[in-house]
């Protein structure tokens, strides 16, 4: 397999990890688990840096969207840790908000936004003011597992 250029500089990182689920140097460590996230989590023991959550759709795999998970999420977060998700949905950023974590809007290039959720104030993003949003759509509600269950 040729890589694209791009990625030349980081492709022992990319054939250790697609090699052993895991990646460690003197900056980063980059462990990948197999299995159920919800059984997973318990186990992780060192606090995140950054999360990427790109679980299959609410629709799809609804029980890594729950406000349930995202509490379990911001239990092995660091805590400037970030985590970023291409869900916009409001049912997801309250989750995220219900557990602590502030929301903004990421508008990256060539790509549609997204979200970036933080445990503290991030400069050079929109912020989104989840109190606000809240008394607008009154209707609006995060995911709870018994909906799930």
């Amino acid at each position: 397999f040729d890589y694209p250029k791009e990625f030349e500089s980081i492709k022992p990182i990319i054939q250790a990890i697609s090699q052993n689920l895991y990646y460690e140097d003197e900056q980063f460590k980059i462990e990948i688990l197999l299995g159920d996230a919800r059984k997973s989590m318990p186990q992780i023991k060192e606090k995140i840096d950054i999360i990427y959550q790109d679980a299959f759709s609410p629709v799809r795999n609804p029980l890594l969207w729950t406000t349930e998970y995202f509490k379990d999420v911001r239990a092995i977060c660091k805590e400037d840790a970030i985590l970023t998700t291409y869900s916009t949905a409001a049912a997801i950023r309250l989750g995220l908000y219900e557990n602590g974590f502030l929301i903004f809007i990421y508008y990256g290039v060539m790509t549609r936004f997204s979200t970036i959720a933080s445990l503290k104030m991030l400069e050079g993003l929109e912020y989104i003011d989840m109190e606000l949003k809240k008394v607008r759509n009154a209707e609006a509600k995060s995911f709870k597992d018994i909906d799930f269950q």
